[in-house]
């Protein structure tokens, strides 16, 4: 008999002994895999003992269960689950040369720039699906990031829970409704796409040891599998429209006020500034040095205003969506 199922059948014994009874709920993937072993008293108790044991067959524990769990150890005399996740995940990405965990994550100010695309009045609808993680443009969160941090940097300064082991397996499964088996982790890990641009709504700390952990593991082309998703409608035209411009000119720039939005791009001293609305895209100005409008005793007013370059990485991520278009349920 192997130590694990030693370790296993010890628990039992013990809380059959002590009167120690689990009082835990299961997960619904749970449930599935131990329907078969008899009342839910005795599902519990097979699943405490193998969490203690490490039996990766309990599946993704819950928090509440890794807390019985560590009640249980005590109770028998043996370590707590090693709370040493946070220095695993840091340890791997050091020594991943992945270049996502370098790419810079954008700042919750420009969500503005996402929700352009976004008709009014629109309705997300939700799915799971694997979401690339080159897709995750950061987590858009208020007082979590700071200007310039990558993943990478995120990984080894923004968290700071207690996390064991069993986040590994919450990571590398299907994420679905699943609890998060970690300090930190209230409610489901919750993501918002528009276009392929994807952020998160909840569960901002272990999206960041996901993407951190799932990078320096499988590289550039790993996947957040069944992640459950927030599929946000858009202006198809308009988004191809600033994909265009930018790949033509090299960059776009946003001005936006109470009540228009505005485009803009250069090349050379030429300045092309189009209004949006609902959607479409209309040339408002074409100026330049050498044409009738330069004779005007100034130029167009919009141009010397504080002009905003549309992000890259928002572009980049609604060029690559097709990754929407399939692995959806």
């Amino acid at each position: 008999m192997g130590v694990m199922m030693q370790l296993s059948d010890a628990a039992t014994t013990f809380m059959n002994r002590e009167g120690l009874t689990p009082w835990f709920d299961l997960t619904p993937a749970q449930e599935q895999a131990f329907a078969s072993y008899g009342p839910i008293e005795a599902q519990r108790a097979t699943i405490a003992a193998r969490l203690l044991s490490r039996d990766k067959s309990a599946l993704v524990p819950t928090l509440a269960q890794l807390r019985f769990v560590d009640e249980l150890s005590q109770a028998m005399g043996l370590p707590p689950l090693e709370a040493d996740a946070l220095d695993e995940i840091r340890k791997a990405v050091s020594g991943c040369n992945a270049a996502i965990l370098d790419e810079a994550l954008l700042s919750p100010s420009i969500k503005s720039m996402i929700n352009m695309v976004v008709p009014r009045m629109a309705s997300a609808t939700t799915e799971f699906i694997d979401v690339p993680l080159g897709a995750i443009l950061g987590t858009l969160r208020d007082n979590f990031t700071e200007e310039g941090d990558t993943w990478r940097t995120a990984a080894a300064e923004r968290l700071y829970n207690n996390w064991s082991r069993f986040v590994f397996d919450y990571f590398e499964s299907e994420i679905r409704d699943q609890g998060f088996p970690g300090e930190g982790g209230l409610y489901d890990l919750r993501l918002r796409s528009v276009a392929g641009a994807v952020t998160c709504e909840n569960g901002y700390h272990r999206l960041t040891g996901a993407v951190a952990w799932l990078a320096a593991k499988h590289g550039d082309d790993a996947v957040l599998r069944k992640a459950k998703v927030s599929i946000v409608p858009y202006h198809k035209s308009l988004v191809e429209r600033l994909i265009a411009l930018r790949d033509e000119f090299g960059c776009v720039k946003v001005l936006r006020n109470s009540i228009s939005t505005y485009l803009r791009v250069d090349r050379g001293r030429r300045v092309k500034i189009f209004e949006v609305h609902d959607g479409e895209v209309v040339l408002k100005e074409d100026w330049h040095p050498w044409s009738p409008k330069s004779w005007l005793p100034s130029k167009p007013t919009l141009i010397d205003a504080q002009w905003q370059a549309f992000p890259d990485g928002i572009i980049d991520a609604w060029a690559k969506r097709s990754w929407l278009e399939r692995g959806a349920e």
